[in-house]
C-alpha cells in the first residue's frame, strides 16, 4: 500500500557495492556458500522436514567467523533464502525460526567485538526486511525478537543501539490484542472544507459503532488515494459503513489543517474526517507512522485488531472472522 520510495532487497545493494569496491578489498580466504543444515533421514513427512528446515536453518551458519558480515552478500544471501522460507510458513512456526536464530546468535563463542558486528548486521538485515514501509515481506512480530535481543545485549552502545530502542518502543505501542492508545480529534463537517466554530475535541474512546477503522492520511500523499480506492471498492467495507457497523476515521495527524481542508471534497462524505490539533500523535509518538498511509483496525472496545495493515484485503479478512452478523 505504501509506495514512498522503491524496496531494493540487500543482497542487489551488495553486488552494486562490490562492483565498485577496489581490488585491494580481495581477502586471502573466503568462506564457501552457506549451506543450512539437511533434513536427517528420520523426518519422512514433507511437513516435518519443512518445520526442520526453518528451525535448524541457522545451525551451521558461522556466527562466530567474522567474514560471515563482511563477506561481500555472505549473510544477505543466507538471510534473504531463510526469508523465502518463512514466507510459506505460518506465523508461529515463522516467529519460532526468528527465535531460533536469535538464540543461535547470542551462544556465539566468538569474541565481544565479533558478536556485536554480527548482530548489527542482523538487526539491520531484519530492519531492512521487516520494517521497511515498501518491502513486501513487512513484518513487525518478526523484527520484534531481534530487535528485543539489541535492545538487551551489552555488546552495542548506547548510541548503536539508539534506533533500535526507539523502534522497539513504538512496537510495543497499538500491538494486535492490546488496548489501542487514544488521542484527542476535531472533526471537519463530513466532507465539506469547514470545521465548526467552538468544536469540542473528540476522542478515538468517544466512538461507539462495532468496528473503527483508523486511517492515518495526507493531501499530497499518491498512495492514500490508492488506499482509499481500494476501500471504496470493497463491499464488505462499503456494507458495514452503511449499516453503521464499522466507522471509517481519517485522521490528519500534522500540525497546519489548511491543505487538509482543501482536500476534504475529496473523500467520502460518509466516513469521519478530523485532525489532531495538537500534533499529540505525532510528538508523543502514539502511533507508529513509519509512513502514510497507515491503517489500524479496532472492535468497538478499541483493541487492536489490524496494525499499520499491509492490504485492504488483510482488514476484510479479519471482519470477515470478527464480524458475526455477516
Amino acid at each position: 500500500m505504501k509506495h514512498l520510495v522503491h524496496f531494493i532487497p540487500l543482497v542487489v545493494l551488495l553486488a552494486i557495492a562490490a562492483s565498485c569496491s577496489g581490488k585491494s578489498n580481495k581477502k586471502a580466504a573466503t568462506l564457501p556458500e552457506f549451506q543450512p543444515a539437511s533434513v536427517p533421514a528420520p523426518v519422512v513427512s514433507a511437513e516435518e522436514a519443512f518445520k526442520y528446515r526453518i528451525v535448524h536453518y541457522w545451525d551451521k551458519f558461522p556466527f562466530d567467523d567474522i567474514r560471515s558480515v563482511r563477506q561481500e552478500g555472505y549473510a544477505e544471501k543466507a538471510f534473504a533464502d531463510f526469508v523465502g522460507l518463512l514466507l510459506a510458513a505460518d506465523a508461529p512456526l515463522a516467529r519460532e525460526g526468528i527465535r531460533q536464530m536469535v538464540s543461535r546468535m547470542n551462544t556465539s563463542l566468538a569474541a565481544d567485538s565479533i558478536q556485536k558486528q554480527v548482530l548489527v548486521k542482523f538487526n539491520d538485515m531484519a530492519e531492512h526486511f521487516f520494517y521497511h514501509p515498501n518491502s513486501p515481506y513487512r513484518n513487525e512480530e518478526l523484527y520484534l525478537p531481534v530487535l528485543e535481543h539489541m535492545v538487551s545485549s551489552p555488546l552495542p552502545d548506547t548510541l548503536e543501539k539508539a534506533r533500535a530502542v526507539y523502534l522497539l518502543e513504538l512496537a510495543h505501542k497499538n500491538r494486535p490484542g492490546s488496548p489501542a492508545t487514544d488521542f484527542h480529534f476535531i472533526a471537519a463537517l463530513k466532507n465539506l472544507p469547514h470545521i465548526p466554530e467552538h468544536t469540542v475535541p473528540k476522542t478515538l474512546y468517544s466512538l461507539t459503532s462495532p468496528f473503527i477503522l483508523v486511517y492515518f492520511l495526507h493531501p499530497d500523499c499518491s498512495s492514500c488515494k490508492e488506499s482509499t480506492r481500494e476501500l471504496l471498492a470493497s463491499e464488505l467495507i462499503t456494507y458495514l459503513v452503511q449499516e453503521k457497523q464499522l466507522t471509517i476515521l481519517t485522521i490528519y495527524p500534522e500540525e497546519d489543517p489548511e491543505s487538509w481542508l482543501n482536500y476534504l471534497p475529496n473523500l467520502p462524505s460518509n466516513w469521519l474526517h478530523a485532525w489532531n490539533p495538537n500534533s499529540e500523535i505525532r510528538s508523543e509518538n502514539l502511533y507508529d507512522l513509519n509512513a502514510i498511509p497507515s491503517l489500524y483496525l479496532l472492535d468497538n472496545a478499541k483493541k487492536v485488531l489490524v496494525k499499520d495493515a499491509l492490504s485492504v484485503k488483510q482488514i476484510e479478512g479479519i471482519l470477515r472472522d470478527k464480524a458475526h452478523f455477516l
